[in-house]
């Protein structure tokens, strides 16, 4: 019996791998962006036991919990997208002194540059020549500025003027006797023209977070997204606000002049007063969830702050906006700043890092609507930002996404603590002055022990100059033993991505300076384009 057993145990052995190895490349690994504060600051530390993951409403196991660090001032080793929008009345100097500064002092050659004016949404490449692409946005945004101010001018001009015009009648009511029937005449039209101005031109548009996400959607790379805000293009919404206020006071100290008035008017004025409500209710929620999905830090400089002189309604609406852009960039692990000088202002958002957690877990099959929560152990104080809702079309994407196999892995083999593979079928792109033809990989290997814990990872990203590429690397000497390996490996110009599980027995060999560095080496086979990385 003995000896059958010891028989039969090699191919329980095999099966127990096989089935492992099988499970993992069924199993989709799925991660969301997490940021965790307390009293405004990040918190750097977070474990599996101190977090629960539910989705629509059953928890849900918690592979692992990367910490993630960035900052727009380190170059990653893949690309950037820069989102540049806009709250102005007019592309002044101030605005293109920080745009000249990102682009000459922040930008590589390898970063893309979204560019939403008041009109389009542009996305232009970094090119080497730095002033080129400079004039190249200034003209961008001068020319949509233009035709921009031309409508929302006039548009502006008709409502300031029936504002002055009720205000006319309350200081001169011995030249205007009616202005009673002028308030009403106003507030028959105006809330209804002013909400419609507001949807047009003041509040931030849904559309556009919506859109960049699409233009986004699954590709490899940091998203930091400027924000420049005058507090003057508001002026139009202070000024019905205080319209309001003035509104309020000379009717409710006179409204026993004219009685047959009274249901009227004050109907009418509550009415006045529920819409400007409305239109001060940004919609943060849906925007911060927009930015968590696209895991896009949302920075942004505040300019033209109120001034003594401005009246307290005036002050208070600037708060609340200030409040709102204030939750998006904290938590989308960006950063707020009062624009004061240009270049410290800028250095500020350079040096500035985001302490976030990428939390992975796995896709459970189903194709359908997620609601996520997440749920601290225990809650001190603290409070915790990531995508609340991911839908049906994202999830199908995303799948999409993670089952394109165009990329392939081949020759694999594994000799003591060495790893050797061809990779081939990936896009090769064409350099900046269109002669060499070049692919870029990004590679994910993780080291699980049998009961699927990460035990050891490693991600490099690498330029391949050949159709075929050959990849050799060590793993750390100190581990022996069954283990399963995961190869990923994503085509960042071809957008597509496949992975490689396999069982391996590593057995413990002495560390040297090679396996202990566990990098990846030039392959020493294949036919294929071949590269260090250290």
């Amino acid at each position: 019996m003995k000896s059958v057993n010891n028989k039969i145990m090699p191919y329980l052995f095999f099966f127990c791998f096989l089935s492992i190895h099988i499970l993992s490349e069924t199993q989709i690994r799925l991660i969301c962006p997490v940021r965790i504060f307390q009293e405004k600051h990040p918190i750097h530390r977070l474990k599996k036991e101190t977090i629960k993951l539910v989705i629509n409403g059953t928890e849900r196991n918690i592979i692992e919990i990367n910490p993630k660090q960035k900052s727009i001032g380190i170059l990653p080793e893949l690309g950037r997208y820069f989102i540049l929008s806009f709250q102005s009345s007019v592309f002044n100097n101030e605005i293109k002194k920080r745009v000249s500064f990102l682009v000459t002092e922040i930008l590589n050659n390898r970063d893309t540059l979204i560019i939403i004016s008041p009109l389009k949404i542009y996305q232009l490449n970094v090119s080497p020549n730095k002033e080129n692409l400079i004039h190249k946005i200034n003209d961008i945004l001068i020319q949509d500025y233009y035709m921009y101010n031309q409508k929302k001018i006039s548009d502006e001009t008709n409502l300031h003027n029936k504002i002055k015009k009720l205000k006319w009648t309350y200081s001169n009511p011995a030249i205007y006797q009616s202005p009673f029937r002028e308030t009403i005449n106003f507030l028959s039209t105006y809330p209804q023209e002013f909400f419609r101005f507001s949807e047009k031109y003041l509040k931030p548009s849904i559309e556009n977070f919506q859109q960049v996400n699409k233009i986004l959607n699954l590709k490899e790379g940091e998203r930091w997204w400027i924000h420049f805000l005058d507090y003057r293009f508001y002026d139009l919404l202070i000024q019905t606000i205080n319209i309001g206020k003035d509104i309020s006071q000379y009717v409710y100290s006179r409204i026993w002049q004219q009685q047959a008035l009274q249901k009227t008017i004050t109907g009418k004025l509550a009415h006045f007063e529920k819409s400007l409500l409305m239109v001060k209710k940004f919609p943060a929620k849906k925007i911060v969830d927009t930015l968590l999905k696209g895991n896009i830090n949302f920075n942004v400089f505040f300019s033209s702050w109120m001034n003594d002189t401005s009246s307290n309604a005036s002050n208070l609406i600037l708060i609340d906006i200030k409040k709102f852009f204030n939750t998006l960039s904290r938590l989308s692990g960006g950063i707020s700043i009062n624009s004061k000088e240009t270049i410290p202002d800028m250095e500020k958002i350079k040096n500035h890092k985001d302490h976030y957690f990428d939390l992975v877990y796995y896709f459970n099959g189903k194709i359908e609507p997620k609601s996520l929560r997440m749920i601290l152990k225990p809650n001190q104080g603290t409070q915790i930002s990531y995508p609340k809702e991911i839908d049906k079309d994202e999830i199908e994407n995303l799948i999409r996404y993670q089952s394109l196999q165009k990329i392939s892995i081949k020759d694999f083999k594994i000799f003591q603590h060495r790893i050797q593979f061809n990779v081939e079928s990936f896009k090769l792109n064409y350099s900046q002055n269109k002669k060499d033809q070049f692919g870029l990989l990004k590679i994910i290997v993780h080291l699980l022990n049998l009961e699927k814990e990460s035990i050891f990872n490693n991600t490099k990203t690498m330029r391949a100059v050949k159709p075929k590429l050959g990849i050799s690397f060590s793993l750390p000497g100190r581990f022996k033993g069954n283990f399963l390996i995961n190869i990923t490996l994503i085509d960042i110009i071809g957008n597509s991505k496949t992975t490689l599980s396999r069982p391996i027995q590593l057995k413990q060999i002495q560390e040297d300076s090679k396996t202990r560095l566990a990098g990846f080496e030039p392959a020493a086979f294949g036919s294929g384009d071949r590269h260090s990385i250290p």
